[in-house]
């Protein structure tokens, strides 16, 4: 069956302030080795303007990272405010994750394992699966976001 997928989590990022401060870059690459299959490229303001932003396309399935503008830190007072991306999935059709399979993602994988329940037979929002996933497969936290 062909559903339409949909995820928004916020990711923040524990750091020691002794540590260096986690950079959009290194998020991605975090996320594309979890991810496999998706390479994130970064947007350079084509669509994001607002943010600076990754984008990471796979036969109807498109990943967006963004994060907070680059001088971010300068303009916050208190540093650990400003380590949060914001990180979405969508599909813009209905897809059958059967077919992805041939990628061997280990999340497109966990989500096929996964009971997956859709509220009105076309759409189903994977934030919580997703947020488990990478929780337990990173050093990325993850919430709703809100």
């Amino acid at each position: 069956m062909k559903y339409r997928y949909n995820a928004e989590i916020q990711i923040n990022v524990d750091f020691d302030l002794s540590q260096t401060i986690y950079k959009l870059n290194e998020v991605a690459n975090v996320l594309e080795s979890l991810f496999r299959g998706f390479i994130f490229e970064n947007d350079n303001g084509e669509r994001f303007d607002e943010a600076p932003a990754f984008v990471a396309i796979l036969d109807g399935i498109e990943l967006i990272l963004m994060g907070p503008p680059d001088d971010v830190y300068e303009v916050y007072d208190e540093i650990e405010n400003a380590n949060f991306f914001c990180f979405s999935m969508k599909t813009k059709s209905p897809i059958d994750l059967e077919t992805y399979k041939q990628y061997n993602s280990k999340v497109l994988n966990f989500l096929l394992n996964e009971e997956l329940k859709s509220d009105n037979g076309i759409f189903i929002d994977v934030t919580f699966d997703l947020i488990n996933f990478i929780n337990n497969n990173s050093n990325l936290k993850c919430e709703q976001l809100t």
